[in-house]
């Protein structure tokens, strides 16, 4: 499976067709065991992807956005003195 459809997994889709993923989705994501799914379809682009923690997971998937002419950019959402790192990511023509 894609990068693609491991985005639309664990992300929502926005109406500007970009990929909305946050911790919460990604804990949700890794809870269901749904991310072994995708680990062949992402070793074609990343040879040992690491997806065991969010960071390590986002940081694997700006490399893969990178290899592939995706782009991306994230937001700090901040509550109760606490900061979330919350990531878009663009595919093929809307990159």
């Amino acid at each position: 499976m894609s990068f693609e459809d491991c985005l639309k997994d664990m992300g929502e889709q926005l109406p500007d067709q970009s990929y909305y993923v946050y911790s919460e989705k990604y804990r949700s994501f890794m809870y269901k065991e749904r991310m072994p799914l995708y680990i062949e379809g992402l070793k074609k682009i990343i040879p040992d992807p690491d997806v065991s923690t969010y960071k390590k997971c986002m940081c694997t998937f700006r490399q893969i956005s990178k290899k592939t002419n995706g782009s991306f950019h994230y937001k700090i959402r901040y509550v109760n003195a606490t900061y979330y790192i919350d990531y878009f990511f663009f595919i093929g023509d809307n990159a």
